[in-house]
Parts: structure tokens; C-alpha cells; sequence
């Protein structure tokens, strides 16, 4: 998805995206609400070790993180084509 006014959304200091990043909630309780809004459905086990990875990257502040797995998240098949 390339879309400016989706990119808008996601990135407003306003935003869930910004809330949740500045939240003092876990990395795995992130990732966890991330899945629930993309899918609709808790992650699995793998799911949050790989979500957990970027948030360890050292190069990428907490927000950056949040927005890159969002973007992921919402780049996949099943995000796509979820009835």
C-alpha cells in the first residue's frame, strides 16, 4: 500500500500509532495490539519474537518501530484479503 493520505494517518503526532509508541505498555503488548487491529486476532508465538526484533534494532526509535511493523503488518496477504 502507497497511499499519502494512509501514510498521513499512520504517522500524526496525533495518532494511534504515536499514543501507543509513547505508551509505557510492553514491546510484546505493542506488537499484540498491532495484530489485533491488522488481524483481528492475537499473534502467535513467532509473531512476536520477529515483532520484537525491530523494536531491538538500534538504529530505529520506538515509534519508528511501531510504524515499520504497522506498515508490515498491513502489507500482507492477509491483512489484504481478510474478509
Amino acid at each position: 500500500m502507497n497511499a499519502p493520505n494512509l501514510h498521513n494517518k499512520l504517522t500524526t503526532d496525533a495518532g494511534f500509532v504515536a499514543k501507543i509508541a509513547a505508551s509505557k505498555l510492553s514491546v510484546d503488548k505493542i506488537v499484540e495490539e498491532l495484530y489485533l487491529r491488522c488481524y483481528c486476532r492475537l499473534p502467535k508465538a513467532a509473531e512476536i519474537e520477529v515483532g520484537g526484533r525491530v523494536f531491538e534494532e538500534s538504529s530505529r526509535s520506538r515509534r519508528q518501530a511501531t510504524e515499520d511493523l504497522l506498515w508490515a503488518l498491513m502489507n500482507t496477504p492477509e491483512f489484504v484479503f481478510k474478509n
